[in-house]
């Protein structure tokens, strides 16, 4: 299946600082506004939440997941149908079967850390097989100097400092690591501005929601960090809409926030495209293999619903419904776990019907915000802290 978008692969060892690099390659793309998306093609990829809060937290609330085949399956039929350009995070030790994601990606970084050079020729070949052209061959180091060794058609380089620190991933500002950039920069000719047209054209209801359109409001301009206070802000803005597509780059308690204010939200999904929230119903007792397991915990005002993903890469045309058990309706609701935003979105849609209030987990808060309430004791953009301690110890985390 043919697809005019490049798909960047970042291959290397094990702990060479591929999450920290693609991590920082992301945030410095966005700045110059290229429009892409990372492709987590590794179970145990985090999005990046992983890299922007506490790691004493993250290390906490990590899921790490596994390979199948179903997984390795699902995620180059995403690359085949790339609706933009990909980077593309692998694991750093593909077994044979795995390497059919290499199959569907044009152009390869490798990093390699300074003492697992000796893997270097293996990656080589393993890119060669699979026709993917080597544009940036990259040495990695904790605590030495940034060069560039060559700068013609395959970057050269070594870069250091890709850790994470106790807040955060390190920012990476040498000039290596821009010379990166402009490696990259120069194989993605496609701006945002261009995609969210191209994107918004494609949508299948006329009236479609972006992030500008939220944020003029408001007073807010340039790149956009959501704040739960700016939901407030925009819950007492936002007219009631029957159908609505939203294309932006919202937090999860955003999504939940749509999702649970306007009658049908089409969303647009990096991997699929528009789609609407999935089907969520109550479970009734009829056969269901779940894709899923549930942990609901019980506090005094609100349970806390943990989902956990069984398949590590859940599919949404692989099921017309999920189901959900049901909890004392007489609480709030608040959703945890490493979910899909379509999934997030069903899944607020069925809560709120049984509710009085619901929020969404976002671990960068160390806590979920409130989405929909019937509960003035709990309004839209209440913040509810969620302690480490009591996911470790009572969520099972």
């Amino acid at each position: 299946m043919h697809t005019p978008f490049p798909a960047i692969v970042i291959g290397g060892p094990p702990h060479s600082g591929k999450s920290v690099l693609i991590h920082n390659l992301t945030f410095a793309l966005r700045q110059q506004q290229i429009a892409h998306y990372v492709l987590r093609a590794n179970p145990d990829g985090e999005g990046d939440w992983a890299n922007e809060a506490d790691q004493k937290h993250i290390q906490s609330i990590r899921e790490k997941g596994r390979y199948t085949q179903k997984f390795i399956d699902r995620a180059v039929r995403d690359l085949q149908k790339r609706p933009l350009p990909f980077l593309v995070d692998v694991g750093g030790e593909p077994r044979k079967y795995q390497e059919a994601i290499f199959t569907h990606c044009t152009y390869g970084i490798l990093l390699i850390a300074d003492n697992k050079q000796s893997k270097r020729q293996w990656w080589l070949d393993l890119y060669e097989r699979h026709n993917v052209t080597l544009v940036a061959d990259i040495a990695s180091n904790l605590e030495g100097r940034d060069t560039i060794d060559q700068q013609t058609s395959v970057l050269t380089a070594s870069i250091s400092g890709l850790e994470r620190q106790d807040n955060r991933a390190a920012r990476i500002e040498s000039s290596s690591f821009k010379a990166l950039v402009n490696t990259i920069a120069d194989l993605l000719p496609f701006s945002e501005t261009l995609m969210e047209t191209k994107h918004l054209q494609e949508a299948p209801v006329s009236d479609t929601l972006t992030d500008r359109q939220l944020a003029e409001p408001l007073g807010l301009t340039g790149r956009l960090f959501w704040e739960p206070k700016h939901l407030t802000e925009f819950h007492e803005a936002l007219y009631a809409s029957e159908q609505s597509a939203y294309y932006g780059r919202g937090t999860v308690w955003m999504y939940g926030y749509l999702a649970a204010h306007i009658d049908t939200l089409w969303q647009f999904d990096a991997r699929l495209g528009w789609r609407e929230p999935v089907e969520t119903k109550w479970k009734d007792g009829s056969i269901f293999e779940p894709e899923w397991v549930e942990i609901v915990t019980s506090h005094r005002d609100y349970s806390i619903l943990k989902l956990l993903t069984s398949s590590d890469y859940l599919d949404y045309e692989a099921s017309n419904v999920y189901q959900i058990g049901r909890m004392n309706n007489q609480k709030g609701v608040v959703l945890y776990g490493k979910l899909p935003f379509w999934l997030v979105t069903g899944v607020v849609k069925l809560l709120k019907t049984e509710h009085p209030w619901v929020a969404c987990y976002q671990p960068q808060l160390k806590g979920a915000v409130v989405v929909t309430s019937r509960n003035p004791r709990y309004p839209v953009g209440k913040f509810i802290p969620i302690t480490s301690e009591l996911q470790a110890s009572n969520l099972g985390a």
